[in-house]
């Protein structure tokens, strides 16, 4: 890498600015969509409890090592690493292609939440919105119908591509200004309402209640997964973030802040989920179509239920633009640092390919004749459809699989081995403290668990993920 390749980057526009940015990468569907329906699956409030002790000792720990070596690299997870070292050059190619491949099918996910905040929208002025009993017809038909699943998840990709065009200050800080504050408020007025609900309190006793009885590897396994999944560790966003930052700017303070933020968001999108389907006689145990297939007919029990599920979507829609939005950054920061590529040209690129191979996990969930019909025009003759039509089908799947499973306990292993091992005590705590002009109390507990701790847990979770508990 170039050492003056730092000179001419963009910085944030204020540690506002950052923040706000850094909160959106973590806060995504990983919180309003991932964490409740795993709340509901795994245990109510143990899974909560497991959540938020790991957070503190993994999450928080990794957090302040990946902003550090980003702030020390002052460039993407590629050059940063092999600034460190070259041996260790790779972590960071697999950050890179970490951060890329959850984008190619987050916006699958992304395209179901445009789809339905403009269901929602319409709803208002008088469009049928989703029906009572509908929920599951509508969530098929969306997945299934070609036209609506790339054309959504087209749109997703759009806006996102639009946002990283506009540059680090007017784009990707100017946008998180606005939906985070946004996302937090409704969210806040959404959990006072639905805890006012004939009902709730059963809702709230699942959430807050623990059932030790249902605590378990496998849960704690989830609850770490999740952690990871909703920090946005690992797959290079937090370090390429902190590689705009300021030489003078906190990395400790913001890897406290950070996690705050997306915790108060994630344990919210609850206080908003949990007391309004137990107000209405609802299971929270349907999984990941908790949101978009039970939540609706939650909707369509409550007074002004329309406007309630238009604000949720809204939400969640703003959750997963800023995540998605800073995966894009990871590859576009590759290669406007390494390959000098200007922004336009390295923005477009990278969002038109991802959007592109993003259409098989947006097409791998449909199973109707029309899903059939195209992948059958996409992917030619009947000799070799066969094996292409496995392969759609598992995209979406797989790509979850390999990146949840896989390379993000594999990014803090990186994260661990480079900050514990090859970094060493003092050159990394000499980083954070700014040559111990910033004391830090808890620095020989903070050493040990990302050295120690940290591998170890992570080590037990990948073990446990591949072998399929």
């Amino acid at each position: 890498m170039s050492k003056n390749s730092s000179h001419s980057r963009a910085q944030w526009g204020s540690h506002f600015g950052f923040l706000m940015a850094a909160v959106g990468s973590a806060i995504g569907l990983g919180n309003l969509w991932r964490f409740p329906y795993l709340v509901g699956s795994y245990g109510g409030a143990v899974f909560v409890i497991l959540y938020l002790v790991l957070l503190l000792i993994i999450g928080v720990p990794l957090m302040l090592t990946e902003i550090t070596i980003g702030q020390y690299g002052k460039t993407d997870p590629y050059g940063s690493y092999q600034r460190i070292s070259p041996r260790i050059s790779g972590f960071g190619s697999m950050a890179l292609l970490c951060g890329f491949l959850i984008l190619c099918y987050y916006g699958t996910i992304g395209g179901w939440v445009t789809y339905y905040s403009m269901v929602y929208l319409f709803s208002l002025f008088g469009g049928a919105g989703i029906p009572e009993g509908k929920a599951v017809d509508i969530f098929m038909e969306m997945i299934s119908r070609p036209g609506i699943a790339i054309s959504w998840h087209l749109v997703f990709m759009l806006s996102c591509i639009i946002i990283v065009l506009g540059g680090l200050d007017k784009g990707t800080e100017r946008a998180n200004k606005v939906m985070m504050p946004a996302l937090f408020i409704i969210l806040l007025v959404l959990a006072f309402v639905s805890m006012s609900f004939k009902g709730a309190t059963a809702g709230l006793d699942f959430y807050l209640k623990p059932d030790f009885s249902k605590m378990s590897l496998s849960v704690a396994g989830e609850a770490l997964g999740q952690v990871f999944f909703s920090l946005s560790l690992g797959m290079g966003a937090m370090l390429t973030y902190g590689s705009y930052l300021k030489a003078d700017q906190s990395a400790k303070r913001n890897s406290v802040l950070i996690p705050s933020f997306d915790t108060m968001a994630a344990l919210l999108a609850g206080f908003v989920i949990f007391p309004a389907v137990f107000a209405v006689g609802m299971e929270p145990t349907s999984g990941a179509g908790l949101v978009f297939v039970t939540l609706p007919e939650v909707f369509n029990k409550l007074p002004a239920g329309n406007l309630i599920g238009f604000l949720f979507f809204v939400t969640v829609f703003f959750a997963a633009v800023s995540s998605a939005i800073s995966l894009l950054e990871v590859v576009v920061a590759y290669f406007i640092d390494q390959k000098k590529t200007p922004r336009k040209k390295a923005t477009l690129s990278v969002g038109v390919i991802a959007a592109l191979l993003g259409i098989l996990p947006a097409l791998s969930q449909g199973n109707g004749p029309l899903a059939k019909a195209t992948i059958s025009s996409l992917f030619g003759s009947p000799e070799w459809m066969s094996s292409i039509r496995l392969l759609n089908l598992a995209a979406f799947d797989l790509l979850d699989y390999i990146t949840g499973r896989i390379m993000l306990p594999l990014g803090g292993l990186a994260l661990c081995i480079t900050g514990g091992w090859i970094m060493g005590k003092e050159k990394l705590l000499s980083i954070i403290t700014k040559d111990g002009e910033r004391p830090f109390k808890l620095a020989g507990v903070y050493f040990f668990i990302v050295k120690y701790i940290a591998p170890i847990a992570i080590l037990i979770v990948f073990i446990q993920a591949l072998s399929g508990g």
